[in-house]
């Protein structure tokens, strides 16, 4: 008995030493995949801002074009039109000789009409850039919905494996917890058994040499009286 619970009191150890590993390794990816999502999570923000940022900044490009038509104010042309060429520059630059082209005909040509002409495209080119960012953006912001929902499903997962992995340490300790006690009342009652069976194998080979002494002595008795007799 002592040998089978030694045994396994050996074998849960080594169960609960290799639990012990795999929930603190599945506590590592948990924590790694956290760092992972906030980095994601930093990088979004960062992008989300950009988009919305150039959006505005298109946004009133637009506005300030459309108002442009308006003024006759040169003045106001020209800070309308230097806004749009920049934006135009940044982000299709394929367009910036053409539009660079137009506009340079509608300041050479300021009368409203014509103005109108030159610019118009202008403007089209900022709204179709604008519809751009504005799908960019939506599309950022459902990849990071899709990213939120696919880390919490994955993180849920690691809990589940944490807390499965610590039931099952638990139940095994409290399993070689057990067997401990039983080997620590084993192991008395085997010295107890022991120490009888010592005892009785010292008592019973003093009986024998006592008994062999006391053969021996009567042996010697019957010789010398017999001796004895032969002598009379």
């Amino acid at each position: 008995q002592i040998q089978a619970l030694s045994t396994d009191i050996a074998a849960l150890e080594f169960d609960i030493g290799a639990l012990e590993g795999e929930i603190t390794k599945d506590g590592a990816a948990q924590t790694k995949m956290q760092q992972n999502r906030d980095d994601e999570n930093g990088e979004f923000i960062l992008d989300k801002k950009d988009l919305e940022d150039t959006i505005t900044a298109l946004d009133e490009a637009i506005t300030e074009m459309e108002s442009s038509l308006l003024s006759k104010s040169q003045a106001v042309k020209k800070v309308a039109v230097k806004k749009a060429l920049e934006l135009i520059r940044i982000y299709r630059p394929e367009d910036t000789t053409k539009v660079t082209q137009f506009l340079q005909k509608a300041e050479q040509e300021p009368d409203a009409p014509t103005y109108e002409s030159k610019t118009g495209g202008v403007t089209e080119i900022l709204k179709d850039l604008k519809v751009k960012f504005e799908q960019k953006l939506k599309e950022t912001n459902e990849a990071e919905v899709n990213a939120v929902s696919a880390h919490s499903l994955a993180d849920a997962a690691k809990v589940d494996e944490i807390e499965a992995g610590t039931a099952a340490k638990e139940t095994k300790t409290e399993v070689k917890g057990r067997k401990g006690q039983d080997l620590a009342t084993a192991q008395p009652e085997l010295q107890e058994s022991t120490d009888a069976r010592d005892t009785a194998a010292t008592v019973l080979k003093t009986t024998k040499d006592t008994c062999t002494t006391r053969a021996s002595e009567w042996k010697r008795s019957e010789e010398h009286t017999s001796e004895l007799q032969s002598l009379a």
